[in-house]
């Protein structure tokens, strides 16, 4: 009994492995103006439409909206005003210090040049230490006035970190033209240093910028009229061409159904 039981599943096994060799070995029928294309082939002969279609084109449509996405710059917060003021009052700082140097009536003026090098945040030259001494009160006065304006009139605007260096070229043309060339350019030189970044990268409303970009985009309809040419002889298939025949039934179906089937003898002969 048990012989024959074996021998009745080897007969099962054998008429399995043979039904699934003929039907894994069988080809896909397509229909007689199918084609079997794939993206990078390249057509020997001019593809027409058997019939008029208009779909909409996932690919066109996608292109379009990730086109419309990368068109929107990045977002930047508006200024922080905190900046402006953090700044202007390290530059007061500063101001004051050569004030109290200045009004130094115990120091020479070697000890004077040197006490105006030591400071952190500007770096005093020899020369600008020697025009910063040479100023009487009211020039001072004016110098210190104006550095203050010019740094509030600039962190009044937007300074992004990326284009810091393009901020303080522009400093040079807001200091007041009343101001005589050699204070214009020490003013320059004082407020420089203290021009920082208080417009910052905000991801997340760059996103959802982008994200209505893309959403504001209508998915775009393709047509083909009757007889019209789809693709071209000798051009190279691309997704959106396989699209456009795929809308017109003109591509060979994938084997599906042979490769579930496969899956199932599969598991009927390991069984």
């Amino acid at each position: 009994m048990r012989a024959w039981r074996t021998g009745q599943s080897l007969i099962i096994g054998g008429a399995i492995v043979t039904a699934a060799t003929f039907i894994l070995a069988a080809p896909i029928s397509p229909g007689p103006d199918t084609l079997a294309l794939a993206a990078g082939d390249v057509t020997s002969a001019d593809i027409t439409a058997p019939r008029s279609v208009t779909y909409v084109s996932q690919i066109q449509s996608e292109a379009a909206r990730a086109a419309a996405a990368a068109s929107v710059p990045d977002v930047y917060d508006p200024p922080d005003s905190r900046v402006a003021r953090q700044q202007v009052a390290r530059a007061q700082q500063t101001l004051d210090y050569i004030g109290a140097v200045r009004a130094d009536a115990f120091a020479a003026r070697a000890q004077k040049q040197k006490d105006l090098a030591g400071i952190t945040d500007i770096e005093v030259t020899t020369a600008m230490a020697t025009a910063l001494l040479a100023l009487g009160d009211a020039e001072w006065s004016a110098v210190q006035a104006e550095t203050i304006a010019v740094i509030e009139s600039l962190l009044s605007g937007q300074v992004r970190a990326d284009r810091i260096e393009e901020a303080k070229n522009r400093l040079p043309a807001l200091v007041s033209v009343s101001l005589p060339e050699a204070q214009a350019a020490l003013v320059t030189q004082l407020a420089t240093p203290y021009i920082a970044p208080n417009s910052f990268y905000n991801e997340a409303a760059t996103a959802a910028a982008r994200q209505a970009a893309r959403e504001a985009v209508a998915p775009i309809s393709q047509s083909f009229v009757q007889g019209q040419t789809v693709v071209s002889r000798g051009k190279v298939i691309t997704p959106a061409d396989l699209e456009a025949l795929g809308a017109l039934g003109l591509l060979q179906p994938a084997r599906r159904w042979q490769t579930t089937l496969s899956q199932i003898l599969s598991v009927l002969i390991s069984a």
